[in-house]
């Protein structure tokens, strides 16, 4: 008795496996003899689905193809088995073979509604895989006509339209798929209404893009993309006033995306954008900020405002690599003078963030501590010595 439960013990998921897969087939053979519409059909050879699914389990793909073939020829009303079929030819490039079975399993008369959105769904993949997209997105519709609810062709559908650029269409498809399951989240529809709206832009429509746009920000707050393109917008419109409180708008809620609105600073406040510069950086202590604001009083060679800028870099950013080798550069031009240098040397030496941190290799936590389990993700001996 005990070296049967040792047997059972190491094998535990082959044999749930078998039983799994025997009761698919049990399942098969009672719903087909049990159809008054078709022919009842004795498999002479049960193993060979067991078999089957076993070897594509292990990945055996010869000998699963061979024994699921040897099903189907005995069992022809077995659409599972073809489904699985098909499938095993997708996977290994045989387009051409999986598209026939799954096209000839949709000439069936008898299908049940599940078995031809199944059937359906194989085939708009097999479409989708070979880059037949005009038939792959025709035969997902046919899937969705039978069954709205059919939340892969949903799914498909939105891949489809945005290989197209059809972002409209994508994000239609995107928010029903929303309502009916999790497969897709606010983010995606947040920047497929992006999409959409460059899209209108493009088309001369720059009302419906605006409220494409605004939209997208309503959805996803931290959508960087929405309020960059509502801003060049309005500045096509030459409506500055918007442009600038959308811009302020941004920077006040995301001060850390400043990356993606420095290159506008000049097209919004041509007349003030060092002092702007100045103050986004000053204010905000945002590291780009403070770096574009630097490199500005270099060009104009403000030796102060240079000074003012390093400060506050070593202050907040005292490990920055690219403060370390700003500094060096301003030394040997000789830009910096020895006091400064001193003051600076001072307080780079104190700063107790110059010890580069221990990281969760897990989830990214730091600490300077040498811990044997991370306190944010839980996992054991987890932390690597990193370089920031």
């Amino acid at each position: 008795m005990e070296e049967f439960s040792r047997i059972i013990k190491e094998n535990i998921f082959l044999f749930l496996f078998l039983f799994f897969a025997g009761g698919i087939l049990v399942g098969i053979l009672g719903v087909r003899r049990n159809k008054q519409t078709r022919k009842s059909v004795v498999l002479q050879k049960p193993s060979d689905y067991i078999l089957g699914m076993y070897s594509l389990f292990i990945g055996e793909i010869e000998t699963a193809v061979k024994k699921l073939s040897a099903v189907v020829e005995k069992l022809p009303d077995a659409v599972e088995v073809y489904l699985a079929l098909g499938n095993i030819y997708r996977n290994r490039g045989q387009l051409e073979k999986a598209i026939k079975i799954h096209k000839d399993l949709l000439k069936r008369s008898g299908l049940t509604q599940d078995e031809r959105i199944l059937a359906l769904d194989a085939l708009g993949t097999d479409y989708r895989v070979a880059g037949l997209l005009d038939r792959a997105l025709q035969t997902f519709k046919d899937a969705l006509a039978f069954n709205p609810k059919d939340t892969y062709a949903l799914s498909q559908l939105v891949k489809l339209s945005e290989d197209r650029n059809e972002w409209d269409k994508a994000y239609e498809y995107a928010k029903e798929l929303f309502k009916k399951s999790k497969l897709v989240d606010s983010k995606t529809l947040s920047y497929q209404l992006v999409k959409k709206g460059e899209t209108l832009e493009k088309e001369g429509k720059r009302f419906k893009a605006y409220i494409s746009y605004k939209k997208a920000i309503k959805i996803l707050p931290e959508n960087t993309i929405g309020y960059l393109n509502l801003i060049r917008l309005y500045l096509k419109e030459k409506n500055i006033e918007k442009a600038r409180e959308t811009f302020e708008k941004l920077i006040e809620k995301y001060p850390q995306k400043f990356h993606y609105v420095s290159d506008l600073i000049k097209e919004l406040y041509p007349s003030e954008y060092e002092e702007k510069l100045k103050e986004i950086a000053l204010s905000r202590h945002y590291k780009r900020a403070l770096f574009t604001y630097l490199d500005e009083v270099e060009k104009s060679g403000k030796g102060e405002e240079i000074k003012i800028a390093l400060e506050t870099l070593v202050k907040f950013y005292p490990r920055s690599r690219t403060l370390h080798k700003k500094i060096f550069k301003l030394i040997s031009e000789g830009k910096l003078d020895e006091e400064f240098i001193k003051k600076i040397s001072i307080a780079l030496s104190s700063s107790k963030e110059t010890l580069d941190p221990f990281v969760c290799i897990h989830c990214g936590y730091k600490t300077q501590d040498i811990l044997l389990r991370c306190p944010n993700c839980k996992e054991w001996n987890s932390f690597a010595d990193t370089e920031n």
